[in-house]
């Protein structure tokens, strides 16, 4: 477990054969974004290139299908730079990622995707810059759990416009089948350790409007965390995995892998390892942002016994060995080091060493003390690294043996439970000096601003998670290193507000297809088929479908010789979300068709029984 981390407790739902979840959901499905109810995303910005992203939801028919694409420099789209199409199909799940090239460099492009006339989104998206930078400025994000509330964070970001990229370090989904505090249940309701339950946990929270939106304005670069996969992950496996109940590891770590491939906007550095995901992006002369896994790929287990063993590893001896060459040899000013556990030594008053410090950089502490040698023997200045991880806020001097190495910034949750331990933050920091700033009850964000002076980042707070209307927000406090000083002083003040950006698109809220480029969808649907899952099944499958307005609704399921072999009778459904369930435990291994009635229209897909 984390620091502080609270288990969870999984409520079992059943679904009927044409059964509806009745809580309340915030990720309705607009039929104004048909077929591209996802929205859309970019990630990865580079100086002549950037990720764009959709989902295709397929609509009468599940046949593979091409996807055109435009990057323009004008929301109109009449100065089109870029332009291709794409094919997709259910071995992706339908997702769309494209990596445009021929980009010129610190440029806002408007991009957007169309299949047989219908429009997604428009995205907004920007380019990195070359030579001299001025300024920057990133929000920086982590351990959004959908079931523990509302995404606040995400939609204050989306709302200030004043950030050239977001910074995701981890857990950006949660694979637990909880609840949560809100009542709003996972989707699926179990822990997923399956494809298609990780397939169907991301189109869950891509379906929520307020991170929905803040992809559609900013590009983003991630990371995983832990629970991209599995709770505590390491290398060889998770606290949160049983092989007896959940499978073969390999298996299920590949499963993950995959999934976050698809749904997530980032540039594979590796197309042969899916594992690896470290990897640099530089904006000019002033940042070198290193993206690491301290998660994963070179992740030894977690062992309070043995914290100072040489032969055990965070980051892996060959992540270790790239990140030292790329800080080493980076001519940026600033080389800021993206990551996903607390680099900063923790002691706490009257405990010792909690039982959950082994899973930060505290339990791996002669790699630490090696990668604190490789920052002060290559005299590597101006290090900023960003930590996420733990659901609480931590501004942190990094030492070793009184010599100071760099400072650490730890974004608070967007929404996952944060500390039940009743201690004084100033406890903490008394007893561990080189912790200037801590809160641990807020959630929320970070903004981290740079430029040639200095990096500030102001801690953002939003509030009740819990009260979806709640849009109160506080700002402070702000903590800063200078060019060259290796530690932190507190600011007085925020950030000087950047007034340089484009207009927002839109103001306050998500355009529609037709507000954006002018041609909106042909006709409205009158049913969103989302996906079935699992497929390939075993016993039984559900239809996850989105009704725009209340429809007679009926199943069929043919074989390969066009018998029909399940029959489930005519249901009336009322408007919104609804699982249908079909149980197919009877049915031999094979390939079957799926029909659906709904309304007067007809959707067929393909299902395989194992």
């Amino acid at each position: 477990m984390k620091y502080f981390y609270l288990s969870f407790i999984a409520v079992i739902f059943s679904v009927t054969a044409f059964g509806q979840n009745n809580i309340s959901l915030r990720s309705d499905v607009d039929p104004e974004l048909a077929p591209f109810y996802h929205g859309v995303a970019s990630g990865d910005p580079l100086s002549d290139r950037v990720i764009i992203w959709t989902r295709y939801t397929p609509d009468a028919t599940a046949d593979p299908v091409t996807i055109n694409w435009e990057v323009a420099t004008d929301t109109g789209f009449g100065d089109v730079v870029q332009n291709g199409s794409f094919g997709t199909d259910a071995s992706r799940d339908w997702t769309v990622k494209v990596d445009v090239s021929g980009l010129q460099p610190n440029m806002w492009y408007f991009y957007r995707f169309e299949y047989n006339g219908e429009y997604s989104l428009v995205g907004r998206t920007r380019t990195a810059p070359t030579g001299m930078v001025d300024s920057l400025r990133f929000a920086v994000v982590s351990c959004s759990d959908y079931v523990d509330g509302y995404f606040h964070g995400y939609r204050q970001i989306t709302e200030r416009n004043d950030v050239d990229a977001v910074i995701h370090l981890g857990d950006y989904i949660y694979e637990n089948g909880s609840e949560g505090t809100i009542g709003r249940p996972h989707e699926p309701l179990q822990r997923i350790t399956e494809l298609d339950d990780y397939r169907q946990r991301y189109s869950q929270y891509r379906l929520d409007a307020n991170l929905r939106c803040v992809h559609q304005m900013y590009p983003f670069i991630n990371v995983w965390d832990d629970h991209e996969l599995a709770n505590n992950s390491w290398m060889g496996g998770a606290e949160a995995h049983d092989p007896n109940t959940d499978g073969n590891w390999e298996d299920r770590k590949g499963f993950a892998a995959r999934a976050y491939h698809e749904w997530i906007p980032f540039r594979e550095p590796n197309p042969s390892d899916s594992l690896q995901i470290y990897r640099t992006l530089q904006w000019g002369d002033l940042v070198d942002l290193f993206m690491a896994d301290t998660r994963i790929i070179g992740r030894d287990e977690q062992d309070a016994n043995a914290i100072d063993d040489p032969g055990r590893h965070i980051l892996g001896e060959a992540q270790l060995g790239w990140l030292t060459n790329e800080m080493a040899n980076s001519t940026a000013q600033w080389k800021v080091l993206g990551q996903q556990v607390m680099m900063a030594a923790l002691e706490i008053p009257f405990v010792g060493i909690v039982p959950a410090t082994e899973d930060a950089w505290n339990g791996y502490r002669w790699e630490r003390n090696n990668f604190y040698d490789t920052v002060l023997v290559n005299n590597i200045e101006n290090l900023v690294v960003l930590t996420g991880d733990i659901h609480t806020s931590w501004a942190n001097n990094l030492e070793k043996g009184g010599q100071k190495v760099g400072v650490e910034f730890v974004a608070t949750s967007i929404t996952t439970m944060n500390s039940p331990v009743a201690l004084p933050a100033s406890v903490i920091s008394s007893a561990n000096p080189h912790i200037k700033y801590v809160d641990l009850v807020k959630h929320g964000y970070y903004i981290m601003d740079i430029n040639q002076e200095r990096v500030q980042v102001d801690f953002n707070y939003v509030g009740n998670i819990e009260d979806p209307d709640d849009n109160s927000h506080t700002e402070g406090p702000f903590w800063y290193t200078n060019d060259m000083a290796r530690e932190l002083t507190e600011a007085n003040a925020a950030s000087v507000p950047r007034s340089e950006m484009p207009i927002m698109l839109p103001p306050n809220s998500c355009m529609s297809p037709e507000d954006t480029s002018g041609t909106g969808i042909n006709e409205e649907p009158i049913a969103a088929v989302i996906g079935t899952y699992p497929n390939p099944f075993w016993e039984n499958f559900v239809i996850k479908t989105y009704l725009f307005q209340s429809q007679l609704v009926s199943v069929q399921v043919f074989d390969g010789k066009g018998a029909l072999v399940i029959d489930q009778p005519q249901t009336r459904l009322s408007q919104g979300l609804h699982y249908i369930q079909v149980s197919g435990r009877d049915l031999p291994e094979g390939t079957y068709y799926l029909n659906m009635l709904i309304g007067d229209k007809q959707y067929t897909r393909t299902v395989i029984r194992m």
